[in-house]
């Protein structure tokens, strides 16, 4: 009797963690999301600014005053909304291209279309950036510029493009200033 009264338990025990695990999964499945920004999520401009964080960084080296730095963000927001256009097509651009070079006999005409069709694209972005790049510095003092012009100059001979962003841009600033062997 003491046998079977252990198996029940264990029969209940497994349900509920099966029941558990379930509705865990589910969670995750169905609600992958719910504790990241979105894009255009204007709730970003009262959240605390971190260490590491894009606008931490450049608030901490230009050290914006309050109005700038609110300026910077509304800007910031504005760009990424515009540019997040630019992205999304930009990628369904590149499926296409390799669903393309994917089929049994890939079209060159259509291929040199969405390649024409990527250039343009990042044209686009590219312009974007400049105009946002400009705005900000008019709102710059010149000595907040010059910081900005090596923050944007480190941006573009990033290898990477903006993959990096500026999670590690203090450190990158830093050693772009110390003397390399040789230079001394």
């Amino acid at each position: 009797m003491a046998r079977e009264r252990k198996i029940t338990i264990l029969y209940w025990v497994v349900a509920i963690l099966a029941v558990f695990n379930i509705s865990l999964l589910a969670t995750i499945l169905f609600f992958p999301q719910a504790d990241r920004d979105k894009p255009g999520d204007n709730n970003r401009r009262t959240e605390k600014r971190q260490p590491g964080d894009q606008r931490h960084f450049i608030s901490k080296t230009l050290n914006l005053s309050p109005s700038q730095e609110v300026y910077f963000d509304s800007s910031r927001h504005q760009f990424f909304r515009e540019a997040d256009t630019v992205f999304k097509a930009l990628r369904l651009c590149k499926q296409d291209i390799y669903k393309e070079l994917s089929s049994a006999n890939p079209d060159s005409v259509k291929l040199n279309e969405l390649a024409t069709q990527l250039g343009s694209m990042h044209t686009q972005l590219k312009i974007s950036t400049i105009r946002h790049f400009m705005k900000l510095r008019t709102e710059c003092t010149p000595e907040q510029q010059k910081k900005l012009s090596e923050i944007f100059g480190r941006m573009i001979n990033n290898p990477g493009g903006y993959q990096g962003g500026f999670q590690d841009g203090e450190r990158r600033m830093r050693e772009s200033r110390k003397p390399t062997p040789g230079d001394e």
